[in-house]
Parts: C-alpha cells; structure tokens; sequence
C-alpha cells in the first residue's frame, strides 16, 4: 500500500498550529467522536487508545487542544493547536545590523561557524549586503582581534561560544576581560544551566541557544 503524510507548521499572533494530514481510508463518522476518549481506539486489535488519550490531555494542560478531522476514502487531519509563549528576555529573536558594521564569531565548533557563513552567504545572492564577518576558533587570536580594535567596538556584534576546548577561560570570561558585553551574544549549548545564566544576566549578554543560530532571523536597518 501506499499513501502520503504531509507535516505543516504555520502559526498566527497567538497561536501555533501544527497539522498532520494522510491520505489514507479515514475514519467512520460514528467512531471520530470517541476518538481521544480513555480506551477508546480504532484499527488496531491490540490498541487501548492511551496514546491519543493522554496526547489531548497533555495539549490541554499547555492551554492547547487536539482536533481531528476525516472523511472516508479521503484522509485524515490531526490539528495541534497551542498558545503562543511570550520569548524569556534572555532571548534574542533578531539579529540587527547597522551598515558598515562588523560580525565576529568565537567558537571552537566548525559546524557553527559554517552555519553563520552560510547564512550570509545566501544573503549576498539575495542583494542584500551582510555585515563583515571574522570567524576565530581561538580565544586567544579573538582576543588580540579585539585588542586592535579600540576604536571601534561600537560597530561590531560579537557571537560568543561559552565553552572553549582547552583554554583558560571561557566565553563570558572573555566578554567580560575585554569589556565587550555591551556588544556581545552568547551562542551555546548550555544556555539553561544556572551558573551560566546568572553570569550573562550579571553582563547583561543575551543568549542565542546553538541550536537556533541557523534561524535566528537577520535584520538590516
């Protein structure tokens, strides 16, 4: 047999909706009411209908909802609805560049660094013109970078990793030794552990979670 499952996810102010739709036999219009009721289930001999259950349940306790709807021979679509949570202010929903201004980034990942470049990269093929961008994967190169630059740190975003592979400090520590905080983003992994959270509210750096940095969206005034 075959068939096909189709996975949008759109979204609006409040809301955020992710649709699953097949094209398989559907579901009788007399056993779709039940569905998501405890011990409720339909097509399988064994099932116990706990899975669907305890999904509404759970979507329910996040202020969200479940909607199924199908037609015979048609298909069927899932609806998962679910409010939209307000960014912690840690967060940085956008990344903002001036003209004539210049990116940096530290990390000791290449995947990271080849993420950044790509994204610019697809920028100067929209005609649009990125900022210039330095890429170091030591603390040391970044920080005598940095130390030629006096004059005009205003001008530069600094994408910071916290953790750096063998070196004496880390991330932050660096922010904080060269007295760049007002102009830097720490970009790392580890953004929800405690320690790490109450140093960059103490410098007042905000956070890009690595795995976002490949959707963070870029803004040019």
């Amino acid at each position: 047999k075959t068939g096909r499952v189709t996975v949008t996810l759109s979204g609006t102010p409040t809301e955020c909706l992710l649709c699953i739709c097949d094209s398989g036999k559907g579901i009788s219009p007399e056993i779709l009411p039940l569905l998501g009721q405890r011990g409720q289930t339909y097509g399988k001999k064994e099932g116990s209908g706990l899975g669907l259950f305890h999904a509404k349940n759970t979507l329910q306790t996040w202020n969200g909802n479940l909607g199924i709807q199908s037609e015979l021979g048609q298909g069927t679509q899932i609806t998962l609805r679910l409010p939209r949570a307000p960014c912690p202010p840690w967060f940085v929903e956008h990344l903002r560049f001036k003209p004539n201004s210049t990116l940096v980034v530290l990390d000791d990942d290449s995947s990271i660094h080849a993420i950044w470049k790509e994204r610019f990269e697809k920028l100067k093929s929209g005609k649009k013109s990125p900022p210039e961008t330095f890429h170091f994967t030591s603390g040391n190169e970044f920080s005598k970078w940095v130390n030629t630059q006096a004059d005009h740190r205003e001008h530069v975003t600094y994408l910071v990793d916290y953790e750096l592979l063998g070196e004496a400090e880390n991330g932050l520590d660096l922010v904080e030794i060269l007295g760049i905080y007002k102009n830097s983003i720490l970009v790392t992994s580890r953004f929800e552990e405690p320690e790490i959270r109450t140093q960059t509210e103490r410098l007042g750096v905000p956070l890009i979670p690595k795995s976002m940095a490949a959707f963070v969206p870029l803004e040019f005034n």
